[in-house]
């Protein structure tokens, strides 16, 4: 199965002389993750041994349209490096693992900015400063929604198809659901059934006993008007169909931090499990076909950065 990757590498001794290329592959994006865990020497060597599609690049102001499942943005002058990938064939994309990346690409990456791509393509043509297509389109038609169920596991549901919906009413109290949403064949997040979500949940459901983290969570204060979202994944064209979805409601992205949302719960959300971190690693290590001398020392500093035994 193809998996089509977007690489971006910028370069240029100063920001006025700065150049573009953009490439695409027809295979990659499921492991963009475990590209960027090479370095910069490598990435960028690997790079620039591919084939430009537009020559030098959208300097002219087009972008590359397609929806790819990966995507990689070297900014070399300014040390930066923006990416996303599904992280793998088997959509398992979920905190642990994103926590465990991050750690791991920081002791690799020392020294740049490494941002995740929760936008798509929308993060790095901004970057670039020209404007993608849509890539993934924004459809019409509605995104239903629906309660977690006790037979969903039968289901093929696991926790990271699952949102986090959190409720605070004008008079302080706070409920919690695990719900999901579906447009077409694809889980979205919670935010795209914009207001009209405030009349799905049922005041008489609790917060079903979880297995694992959810995927994304959305924070909705009735009081303030206010909603605060977050996801492990990426959640393309959400930003810029929030007022829309949302009129009149002020809008905050958390990236991936659940911990603000539960920072604005209540008790209920103790049922929350902890971000299993280790298993991260262990699926990280895991994807890796061979694991370099240098590789296998930054693998170790991250656990140890984030608390874990060293071992691998």
């Amino acid at each position: 199965m193809s998996s089509y990757a977007l690489w971006v590498l910028i370069e240029g001794d100063s920001v006025p002389d700065l150049k573009h290329r953009v490439y695409v592959t027809r295979w990659g994006g499921y492991d963009i993750d475990l590209a960027v865990l090479t370095g910069p020497r490598q990435l960028i060597e690997r790079m620039r041994d591919l084939q430009p599609k537009r020559g030098d690049a959208a300097s002219d102001g087009h972008w590359p349209d397609i929806a790819p499942e990966g995507a990689v943005l070297v900014d070399m002058p300014r040390r930066g490096l923006v990416f996303f990938s599904v992280c793998g064939d088997d959509g398992a994309l979920d905190l642990g693992y994103r926590r465990a990346l991050a750690a791991a690409i920081s002791e690799v990456w020392t020294g740049w900015t490494v941002t995740w791509a929760t936008d798509e393509l929308d993060d790095l043509a901004a970057r670039v400063g020209v404007e993608a297509p849509a890539g993934r389109p924004d459809r019409d038609d509605a995104a239903t929604f629906r309660l977690a169920a006790p037979d969903d596991a039968r289901n093929n549901y696991r926790p990271w198809h699952y949102g986090l919906l959190t409720v605070r009413d004008a008079q302080g109290g706070c409920r919690a659901w695990l719900a999901s949403a579906q447009r077409g064949f694809g889980l979205v997040h919670l935010a795209w059934l914009g207001q009209d979500l405030l009349a799905r949940p049922p005041d008489d459901q609790d917060l079903p006993a979880m297995t694992g983290v959810p995927g994304h969570g959305l924070h909705v204060d009735l009081a303030a008007r206010r909603i605060g979202w977050w996801t492990a994944q990426t959640a393309p064209g959400l930003r810029r169909n929030l007022s829309r979805l949302w009129p009149g409601w002020d809008a905050e992205c958390w990236n991936d931090r659940i911990e603000d949302q539960l920072a604005r719960g209540d008790a209920a959300l103790h049922a929350v499990p902890a971000i299993d971190v280790a298993g991260g690693f262990d699926r990280l290590r895991a994807r890796i076909p061979r694991v370099e001398h240098d590789l296998e020392t930054h693998l170790a500093a991250a656990r140890r950065a984030v608390g874990l035994q060293a071992g691998i």
